[in-house]
């Protein structure tokens, strides 16, 4: 077998999760050789067991509560930190995901702040990820209600005029200029979750951004990642 080269400045780190997963029996030390630890027995989870740790003969205290989640290789999921407890479904490195539909109309910014603080309540930390499956439209994080809207509007007419200049040609006059909005207003973007609340400032709104007045339906998915 191929021994892997570490770079010398990433020892440290693969040495401290190489003893995290030991401690937490994931892992189990032969010397200088690691390998997976097997799968703890039916009803180790019990109160009162006694699990064998790192050290030859060690003891680990007994779990409290409901058993842990089975993870991959039937092991325990350990909660991680700010993770909603008993009753909730978040496990570590499981991805929900739902798709909004929303009518923009001739609308160029609507807002979905309120839709992605719903779908991120009581979910702990992570992060939310906000996707647009169109050719046409685009999300940002900016200021609303305060003139920002008609800003925006008068700045992709300057930067994007909707006249017959695009050589993408199918659909109302000017078009063309929608097909190239998202290399300016990306379709997708990522905000950190704390407490089940995007950490979005005081006056930072997540916003849809659809110039193309041909398609008044348009499709939001918004993913959460847990941490």
């Amino acid at each position: 077998m191929q021994r892997a080269r570490i770079h010398p400045g990433e020892r440290t780190a693969v040495k401290r999760t190489l003893r995290d997963l030991t401690r937490e029996g994931v892992l189990r030390r032969d010397g200088k050789r690691f390998a997976l630890a097997p799968a703890p027995a039916e009803g180790a989870a019990d109160a009162g067991a006694e699990r064998s740790g790192p050290r030859a003969g060690g003891k680990r205290p007994a779990l409290r509560g409901r058993p842990r989640a089975a993870g991959p290789c039937g092991r325990p999921v350990r909660p991680a930190a700010g993770r909603p407890g008993p009753g909730r479904p978040w496990l570590a490195g499981a991805m929900d995901s739902v798709e909004l539909t929303v009518r923009t109309g001739s609308t160029l910014v609507t807002d979905l702040t309120d839709d992605v603080i719903r779908f991120c309540k009581d979910k702990g930390d992570g992060l939310v990820h906000v996707f647009v499956p169109h050719a046409t439209a685009g999300v940002a994080v900016m200021e609303t209600g305060s003139g920002s809207e008609p800003d925006l509007a008068e700045a992709i007419d300057r930067v994007l005029p909707r006249e017959d200049v695009y050589r993408h040609r199918h659909g109302s006059l000017g078009h063309g200029r929608d097909h190239v909005l998202p290399a300016f207003v990306a379709p997708s973007m990522t905000v950190p979750v704390l407490g089940g609340r995007p950490a979005l400032g005081t006056w930072q709104s997540v916003v849809l951004v659809d110039s193309n007045v041909d398609n008044a339906t348009r499709h939001v998915r918004l993913s959460f990642l847990p941490g």
